[in-house]
C-alpha cells in the first residue's frame, strides 16, 4: 500500500512539474504553424526572343501541394517552409517541336499539356496570431520542377530534366496574388539556340489553408 501511495505522489509531482514548465515558458506556447496546404490557379505568359513567336488561346497552370511550416521566431511571424506538390501546365502557342529535334514556329496553334513534381521552399512573413485566421502574409519562394508526364508524343524528350522558378505570394486572409517567373526555358532543344524557347510567367491566385 505504501508503495502505491509513493508511486502516486511521484506521478503527481511529475505532472505538476510538466505543467509548471509550460506555464514558465509562455513564449514557447506562442509558436504555431500556418499555411501548410496550398492550391493555386494562374494565367501563363510566354517570353521568347524569337520575333515570330505567338501565344494564342488560354494558357494556365494549376498547383496543389503541402508545405511544412517551421517558425523562426517565438511569435511565429517569420517562418521557413519546404514542401512538395504537383503542377499542371497548359501552354498554347505557334511553337512546334518537330520529330527531328528542331524548334520551329509554324503559324498554327499547338497545345502542350504536361505535369511536374515540384519542390518549393518559402521564406515567410505574416502578422498572424495563434487565435486569428485573417492576417496579412508575404511569401517569397523558389521551386525545382521535375517532369512527370506529357500529352504530346514528341514533347517528352524536349522537356528539361529539371527547371527552377522564383515566386511571390502575398495577400490577406483567403486571397493571395501569385506571381512566378521560370528561370529557364520550358523546352530543352540541343540543335537550336535555346534562347528562342520561351520562359513562362504565371500570374494568378494562391490559397493557403491550415
Amino acid at each position: 500500500m505504501a508503495k502505491k501511495i509513493f508511486l502516486l505522489l511521484v506521478l503527481s509531482l511529475s505532472v505538476n512539474s510538466v505543467f509548471a514548465q509550460q506555464e514558465e515558458d509562455p513564449e514557447a506556447a506562442l509558436r504555431f504553424r500556418e499555411d501548410q496546404f496550398y492550391v493555386g490557379f494562374a494565367y501563363t505568359l510566354g517570353q521568347s526572343s524569337a520575333s515570330d513567336f505567338e501565344q494564342n488561346g488560354f494558357s494556365y497552370q494549376l498547383d496543389l501541394g503541402f508545405l511544412r511550416d517551421y517558425p523562426l521566431t517565438d511569435n511565429s511571424k517569420w517562418a521557413i517552409a519546404p514542401g512538395v506538390g504537383i503542377s499542371l501546365q497548359r501552354f498554347i502557342s505557334n511553337l512546334d517541336f518537330a520529330r527531328n529535334g528542331l524548334l520551329t514556329y509554324m503559324g498554327q496553334d499547338r497545345n502542350f499539356n504536361y505535369g511536374n513534381l515540384v519542390f518549393p521552399l518559402e521564406f515567410r512573413w505574416r502578422n498572424a496570431t495563434a487565435e486569428s485566421f485573417s492576417f496579412w502574409r508575404v511569401h517569397l519562394g523558389a521551386t525545382i520542377s521535375v517532369p512527370l508526364w506529357e500529352r504530346n508524343f514528341d514533347l517528352v524528350r524536349a522537356l528539361p530534366r529539371a527547371n527552377s522558378s522564383i515566386y511571390l505570394a502575398a495577400g490577406y486572409n483567403t486571397w493571395n496574388i501569385y506571381i512566378a517567373y521560370q528561370l529557364q526555358p520550358f523546352l530543352r532543344v540541343a540543335d537550336v539556340n535555346i534562347k528562342n524557347a520561351p520562359s513562362l510567367i504565371n500570374i494568378g491566385l494562391r490559397f493557403y489553408v491550415l
